[in-house]
């Protein structure tokens, strides 16, 4: 990852190029259909504009929590997310944290309300959060169960189960990733690859 260029770009893109660089940093996986969702960081006026970019798309995004002018945003499809939460294993293992209502918008609502609490040092962290990030379940469990330690491998999260697996994929985030880190540096943009995911990433 060529860092320095990163930064170089970050200093002197315009809004629409930061939020660009952003996406293809920590959302190229989810924009290409690779992965449930993904974790971003913005502010304010970066939210503002990824709404505006989002108008059209099958793509949405959900503010969990604002950090003054820091808003931690969870951008996903909502059919994708939806066919997620319909699974009967999913919705067995939510309930042990408490989730009664499987539509997106109420596990999102809850979930945030889980994640303010936490923050405002009011309960544990949300360990159901590795779910609707596509993490699997049983590494998810793994790391309730021995508490985020002796985990064999680590990447994207830490592996409770097939690590081999976890690898292949982790390798594939990275090689997405990268390529749309350097299609941006390149002048190509990122933000088009938004509209339809089967026409991204090729």
């Amino acid at each position: 990852m060529p860092v320095p260029a990163i930064r170089e770009y970050m200093n002197t893109a315009d809004i629409m190029g930061q939020l660009d660089m952003l996406l293809a940093l920590h959302c190229a996986p989810m924009v290409c259909g690779l992965k449930l969702s993904n974790l971003i960081m913005l502010n304010r006026s970066q939210s503002i504009v990824l709404k505006d970019m989002l108008l059209g798309s099958d793509i949405t995004f959900w503010v969990f929590y604002s950090d003054g002018d820091q808003n931690q945003t969870l951008l996903y499809r909502q059919k994708d997310l939806q066919g997620f939460l319909d699974q009967t294993r999913i919705q067995r293992i939510l309930r042990q944290f408490h989730y009664v209502d499987f539509e997106v918008v109420h596990v999102l609502r809850k979930l945030t309300e889980h994640m303010q609490a936490y923050f405002a040092g009011r309960r544990d962290f949300p360990h159901e959060l590795g779910l609707i990030l596509g993490y699997p379940v049983k590494d998810v469990l793994g790391f309730v169960e021995h508490d985020g330690e002796h985990y064999s491998a680590c990447g994207y999260w830490k592996v409770y189960g097939d690590a081999e697996s976890a690898r292949r994929v982790f390798e594939v985030y990275d090689r997405v990733r990268e390529a749309a880190v350097v299609q941006v540096l390149s002048g190509y943009g990122f933000l088009w690859k938004v509209k339809k995911k089967n026409d991204t990433c090729k």
